[in-house]
């Protein structure tokens, strides 16, 4: 269709947008097995717009823009890693190999001319191009147009605060007293682009204004309220998430007056309900949930199946839901600890105290008690139980978590034996896993503790464990007990852990185990106290063996500051020296070449230097980071024969932090050359 009708004097009148429509559908038709980095759609497209009949061309450069945003939302991750210095952007078949500039650049162009064509865009009925623009998740009253569409994701654009480039020092600020954050008539009365004092003219927050403006231009005569009203709280939320507070006007403050503003000229509409969220929302960031559950609750009423309406039912889901967690010491003794429950929005907690296979654990390689998989969730709470407890909680009717501490004389522990226990609790009697909250920790009933040490690493062949096995009663060293390590094997998921060396402890209760590097591990020590075997574990750890250099060279380099901005420049100072521990010698290396390199965040370098150390042994110098430079964690490497060192240098896009000092007026005469006080202030503007 696209040949047939590519002059405009070929066009019957009035069926630009349906053969606009046809282009668009064969082009998508041809390219849908293309990869998600395959600009192909949109190089076609182009292709097509150069010889387009004008009346085609407005639509064509709508679809073009929405392709070519929905582009780069999904391939926005390898232009943000990639280094400055892609494929030039006069062909659009590399579009895949520009850098982040590039295309950036191309999507401002392409919402600039499919902004400018809104004439005919206005006109066409979102519904019936469902197909081919990406039109979004909202009913289609909130955007009822094509150009609806194109400015909500020229909007997005400009909200991402993507430029391509560093911010200039003069980046445009969002004050939170500025009428973005008042009413529809003093946001729609606001030019901030006129004010002289406004220098970055092309700040992504003066865009998105000027487009939210002539979204509400648009609608503001509209017989149906919804576009008009869903523009306009979009408006408020974008402008309170770019505000900053002004003094002691903070910008959540301003949201709440203009959100509840925004309610009373909402009145009935459905509409009123999503602000509503926003206000509840508020509530909870600031604890209070229970405001935020009644504000909830009155949209929920009034518009139960808005998208407002959806959004609070889910808040107040999220508020009513059930919490429960248990902590409690890992040995119990006498004199018996306690079991904390942290819950929320429960009146009972029940308990029960099942008996632990902790064998068989070792054998699955789940020693960890505080991680659950499948399996233990799925069976922990059906095991029997030994003894059980109910115990009512103190209500919480803030809707906030809160302790309550359980003594465990509730499970009569005086009366069981030695071992492992799985302590179970649920607010369900049932403790089955249906509308239920369950949670599980393991326990030793033991009088034994593994008091763990490190010793010189000379002592032992390996990687040495060390420690004391004591009674917990007394305090007194256990001699004679066992003390097996155990060690993760090297097959099976997981692998199972294994028994691999043990020792007896000596009279003072020490003992001492080499242990094989980085092989995960735990100790396990038995005993015979008073007729009773007690065992005790340690949680799982690995073991390394740190040896210092006795001898060697090194290259200490540093900067002049923590982060750089694209555009500055990094300067850097080294030392390069030697040392012997044994014999006590430091000096610095001198009349030593060094090569220093600067790589980005991607490691290409991207400058070399070359010195000589002094006679201190020290070198500098400096490198210029370029204007539009890739952020990320930069590296700075000293080299030379034998050695190196370096130094991560952050390059990040900042503000300088704004400061205003104000000085009264002397109070009492001033003569020459005598001190002057003066009294002032010193107010910073850092948001």
């Amino acid at each position: 269709m696209a040949g047939q009708h590519g002059r405009a004097d070929e066009l019957p009148a009035g069926t630009g947008a349906e053969v606009a429509r046809a282009i668009a559908t064969r082009i998508l038709a041809e390219t849908s097995d293309r990869a998600p980095d395959d600009p192909e759609r949109i190089v076609r497209l182009a292709k097509v717009l150069e010889t387009a009949a004008p009346e085609t061309k407005p639509v064509l450069e709508a679809i073009r823009a929405n392709w070519t945003w929905g582009y780069f939302q999904m391939n926005r991750w390898r232009y943000q890693q990639r280094t400055a210095g892609g494929a030039g952007t006069d062909d659009l078949a590399t579009l895949s190999e520009w850098d982040l500039p590039g295309i950036v650049g191309e999507i401002r162009r392409r919402f600039a001319a499919a902004v400018d064509g809104g004439g005919a865009l206005q006109k066409l009925p979102v519904a019936e191009w469902a197909a081919i623009l990406s039109k979004g998740t909202m009913p289609d009253a909130y955007r009822p147009t094509v150009w609806d569409v194109v400015v909500r994701d020229a909007i997005a654009f400009a909200s991402s605060g993507e430029r391509g480039l560093a911010d200039p020092e003069d980046a445009f600020e969002l004050s939170a007293t500025s009428p973005a954050l008042g009413t529809a008539d003093e946001f729609q009365a606001w030019t901030p682009a006129d004010d002289a004092g406004v220098t970055d003219t092309d700040s992504p927050i003066l865009h998105a204004a000027t487009l939210y403006r002539s979204l509400l231009d648009f609608h503001a005569a509209d017989a149906d309220r919804t576009a008009f009203l869903a523009a306009d709280l979009d408006r408020i939320l974008w402008a309170a998430d770019a505000a900053v507070d002004a003094g002691d006007v903070t910008v959540t403050d301003r949201k709440t007056d203009a959100l509840e503003a925004f309610m009373a000229a909402a009145g009935d509409h459905e509409i009123a309900a999503q602000a509503a969220h926003a206000l509840a929302e508020i509530a909870r960031e600031h604890d209070d949930l229970v405001e935020a559950r009644a504000i909830a609750a009155r949209a929920l009423d009034q518009h139960p199946d808005s998208v407002g309406g959806r959004l609070c039912r889910n808040l107040i889901k999220e508020i009513d839901a059930k919490e429960l967690s248990l902590a409690t010491e890992r040995a119990w003794a006498a004199p018996w600890p306690v079991v904390r429950v942290t819950y929320r929005n429960l009146q009972t907690v029940h308990l029960k105290l099942a008996k632990a296979d902790w064998p068989a654990r070792l054998k699955a390689g789940k020693p960890h008690a505080g991680w659950l998989d499948d399996e233990d969730q799925a069976t922990i709470p059906g095991l029997p139980a030994i003894t059980t407890a109910a115990v009512d909680l103190p209500a919480t009717p803030d809707y906030r978590s809160r302790h309550h501490d359980v003594p465990i004389t509730v499970f009569e522990p005086e009366s069981l034996e030695p071992g492992a226990y799985w302590v179970i609790a649920s607010h369900d009697p049932g403790f089955g896993d249906t509308d239920n909250v369950v949670q599980a920790t393991l326990v030793w009933i033991t009088r034994l503790a593994i008091v763990s040490s490190q010793v010189q690493p000379q002592a032992v062949k390996g990687a040495p464990l060390a420690g004391h096995v004591v009674d917990i009663a007394s305090g007194e060293p256990v001699a004679g007990a066992t003390v097996t390590m155990v060690v993760r094997g090297e097959r099976g998921n997981p692998p199972a852990f294994l028994e691999q060396a043990a020792t007896t402890t000596n009279a003072d209760g020490h003992y001492e185990l080499a242990a094989e590097q980085g092989r995960e591990l735990l100790l396990v020590a038995k005993a015979t106290l008073a007729g009773k075997t007690h065992t005790a574990a340690t949680d799982s750890t690995h073991v390394w063996r740190h040896e210092q250099e006795h001898r060697g060279t090194s290259i200490v380099i540093v900067t002049d500051r923590g982060i750089h901005r694209p555009g500055q420049t990094v300067f850097y100072k080294g030392i390069a020296s030697s040392f012997d521990h044994d014999r006590r010698d430091y000096h610095a290396i001198e009349k030593r070449p060094i090569t220093v390199t600067l790589r980005d965040a991607n490691g290409r370098e991207v400058a070399k230097a070359e010195h000589v150390t002094n006679a201190v042994g020290s070198f500098h110098g400096s490198f210029p980071i370029a204007t539009g430079a890739l952020p990320g964690q930069w590296m700075l490497l000293a080299e030379t024969e034998g050695f190196h060192g370096g130094v991560g240098v952050r390059v990040e896009e900042y503000k300088r932090p704004k400061f205003q000092v104000e000085l009264a007026p002397p109070t009492e005469a001033v003569r020459l050359g005598e001190a002057v006080a003066l009294s002032g202030t010193a107010t910073t503007y850092t948001g």
